[in-house]
């Protein structure tokens, strides 16, 4: 919520407001203190909710790296390969707007930002090789490569 720090400075009071709300809902107003376990599920409720609100504002917030990247997760889950190298999504998207350098770099970024892919790696090989990572948690069909 870095990004939106008003309202992700908000949900610190709204997750306590719910746990109000559910205790008031569960005990009606003969107990006073609210159960860890009342906390427990308003916690757990604010996080739901502020996954899918991140998700808005960033749908709200789309851009050309935005529509470009969602092109190249594409291509990722296609492939349902564990990584790949810039060279391979180079020419997978050679014939496309997505393939030009920028564009792709911007892309990439995107989906690391997302933790969708891991940071570039270089590797030491004869021909310089860059290896992007896929998480795992975000593709549960990879293999691990």
């Amino acid at each position: 919520m870095g990004s939106y720090p008003g309202w992700g400075g908000k949900l610190a009071g709204f997750a306590l407001r719910l746990a109000g709300l559910l205790h008031v809902a569960e005990y009606s107003l003969v107990e006073q203190n609210i159960h860890v376990t009342t906390m427990q599920n308003a916690l757990r409720l604010a996080e739901a909710l502020r996954i899918h609100a991140l998700a808005v504002f960033q749908w709200m917030c789309r851009d050309s790296a935005s529509d470009d990247a969602q092109i190249v997760w594409q291509w990722i889950q296609t492939r349902g390969q564990g990584s790949f190298t810039q060279a391979e999504i180079r020419f997978a998207l050679r014939n496309k707007k997505q393939g030009q350098s920028e564009r792709l770099m911007k892309a990439l970024a995107r989906l690391q930002e997302r933790h969708l892919i891991s940071p570039p790696v270089k590797l030491n090989t004869r021909k310089p090789t860059t290896l992007y990572r896929v998480n795992p948690l975000a593709l549960p069909s990879i293999s691990a490569a």
